[in-house]
């Protein structure tokens, strides 16, 4: 039988908790006897961004999304089918067919929940997430792990509906997952972590004016981890305030190495987390570590998300007038990706516009992508913005951002990006011995 403790957590403001709980443990207690005779897949789902649509549109109506889930699945199961909420905004379903019949059934009854949601009455939009396992020979606990390592294997952040059918590869997903969380507190303790830097070039002169510092991470077991692996789940784990002051302090002792040899530095980009720009204490933090290396806050560009945008506005405007103030050059990166509109974009002053990668990947092919890049760096400019292109891969790429008063490239056109070593001798001439 069944027992509360089988039964994942929900919210204790959730006042469905009982019925739910109470729902869940006769959905497990029915579903183990029929998944023995095969035939059956479980799956389990969620509303994509689920505390930000209680945010935008209320909590009467993200419970509302909730009873139109529950009251939509409960009528489209057949005989013999089970179907039970899972958590605050989780739900699991026992469909007969395969992975692939119930996909397709899936995909119909989350379009109807969809439309339900986006009519005039109501016009929220969502999305979900949906993992599935088939199994007549695992256990009914082991087939639920296996639908929920599925559907964490989607992107939740998405706007559309995604689901993804459990399989060894994504067992070993899970598992360099789980390696990569486990590590990330002790990463910058134990020295893993190091930067790789790549350069911006002026795309009237072809000079290198500027750069961006990139992490990366030697993780003892899975050898060198990219940034687009770990920072998420630093952000979630609440790292990425370590790691990224571990940049910026590794940026500060070279442009302080840099000065001291006389050489001219270029200024560096580092990116930063939104959990750093909705700190008010953040703009004097970082102040303080210009002053201990004794670098000009103009030699630091600090690179921020649309993102960060969405989550505080007055709170994140204040933070970044006082980096403003203090002299940090201040860059709003993968423009063109999220959903920033134009009119935050000026009230917020950024002091440069990075222009997201998907927009200069379609520049050569599309007509209208090309005109809309270019309005976009005239607009940037009549706000006082200087633009950089990032991903520029290609020399027609480069000509044509050029011939629209680009201001800067980013690339690996110009350069991958190479060690602190590298750049050295690259760019200043100074060789290691």
């Amino acid at each position: 039988m069944c027992s509360t403790s089988d039964f994942m957590t929900f919210s204790p403001a959730d006042n469905d908790n009982a019925a739910a709980v109470s729902s869940y443990c006769r959905f497990l207690d029915d579903a183990s006897g029929i998944v023995e005779n095969g035939g059956f897949t479980i799956a389990v789902f969620s509303v994509n961004k689920f505390a930000h649509l209680c945010e935008i549109y209320g909590p009467s109506e993200g419970k509302f999304i909730k009873h139109t889930v529950n009251n939509t699945m409960t009528a489209a199961v057949r005989d013999n089918e089970l179907f039970s909420p899972y958590e605050i905004h989780k739900f699991i379903v026992l469909l007969q067919g395969d992975a692939d019949a119930v996909s397709e059934r899936l995909k119909s009854i989350f379009d109807e929940i969809c439309v339900i949601l986006a009519s005039d009455k109501c016009h929220i939009s969502a999305s979900f997430s949906c993992g599935l396992c088939t199994s007549s020979s695992l256990g009914i606990n082991e087939i639920i792990n296996n639908a929920e390592m599925a559907r964490k294997s989607v992107d939740h952040d998405s706007f559309i509906t995604q689901l993804a059918v459990y399989s060894e590869q994504i067992r070993a997903m899970d598992e360099r997952k789980k390696l990569i969380e486990l590590g990330l507190g002790s990463a910058v303790k134990n020295n893993e972590l190091v930067i790789e830097i790549q350069p911006k070039y002026d795309l009237k002169t072809g000079k290198c004016v500027s750069a961006e510092a990139l992490v990366r991470w030697d993780h003892p077991k899975l050898g060198r981890i990219a940034p687009d692996e770990f920072i998420l789940l630093a952000e979630q784990t609440g790292d990425v305030i370590d790691i990224d002051m571990f940049v910026l302090e590794t940026v500060c002792k070279h442009m302080r190495r840099w000065l001291d040899m006389g050489v001219n530095p270029v200024p560096i980009a580092v990116n930063q987390s939104r959990m750093h720009i909705s700190d008010p204490a953040y703009a004097d933090s970082i102040f303080n570590l210009m002053q201990k290396y004794d670098v000009w806050p103009s030699m630091i560009e600090l690179e921020t998300t649309e993102s960060v945008i969405m989550n505080d506005y007055k709170k994140v405007s204040r933070v970044l007038e006082q980096l403003r103030n203090y002299g940090f050059v201040l860059s709003m990166d993968d423009f063109g990706s999220g959903f920033t509109s134009i009119d935050m974009l000026s009230e917020l002053e950024y002091d440069v516009l990075k222009l997201d990668q998907k927009l200069i990947k379609k520049i050569a092919d599309y007509p209208r992508s090309y005109s809309l890049v270019k309005h976009l760096i005239a607009m940037a400019h009549e706000m006082n913005m200087k633009v950089v292109a990032e991903g520029v891969e290609t020399a027609v790429q480069a000509e044509l951002l050029k011939g629209i008063d680009c201001d800067l490239g980013q690339g690996f056109y110009y350069s991958y990006p190479v060690s602190v070593e590298s750049f050295d001798a690259k760019i200043f001439g100074i060789i290691s011995i």
